[in-house]
């Protein structure tokens, strides 16, 4: 596992704690226009959430460390990473598209969200899938589109609750 990776662990825990504080704003967000389900608000408000308010890792994290592949890594020499860009799916370029689609072995599908993300000037590209639902199952994906290692954040709402958590399809 690479130091990119070591920091989308970090970044998505401080994510679903940050996301979990922001429920009352998350209960606004509407899922469904008329009768098709719309990410696109969903979409639209973790850009500007993450760009804005999460776009580093806070210096006053719930963890200093985490358990990760039998061993703990330190928050520390993640902080400096930053979150430049948050593109949707029509912000994608074709070249960027391009760069997306060698890196997996499935059938690409334009992501979710794609995170832009500076290390000291070294630009990398990390996937969040969006999956949404009402009920205690998880809506499913063709298996043909999951990358096991992928970040997804679920998010299990009704019209006076929601719950947020994110993990790997793994």
């Amino acid at each position: 596992m690479d130091n990119q990776s070591y920091f989308m662990y970090f970044y998505m825990y401080e994510l679903e704690v940050f996301l979990n504080s922001k429920k009352d704003d998350l209960l606004t967000i509407s899922f469904q226009s008329d009768e098709a389900n719309t990410d696109r608000p969903l979409k639209e408000f973790l850009k500007f959430l993450i760009e804005n308010e999460l776009n580093v890792l806070p210096r006053n994290s719930l963890t200093n460390s985490l358990y990760i592949n039998n061993k703990f890594h330190s928050i520390e020499p993640y902080l400096m990473y930053k979150i430049k860009r948050v593109l949707l799916p029509d912000e994608l370029t074709d070249d960027l598209k391009q760069q997306l689609k060698e890196r997996q072995s499935s059938t690409y599908a334009n992501p979710d969200i794609c995170l832009e993300i500076d290390n000291n000037g070294k630009l990398f590209y990390e996937n969040i899938e969006l999956k949404s639902t009402k009920t205690d199952s998880i809506p499913g994906s063709s298996i043909q589109q999951i990358i096991p290692t992928e970040w997804v954040i679920f998010i299990k709402h009704s019209l006076n609750s929601i719950a947020v958590i994110t993990g790997q399809y793994i």
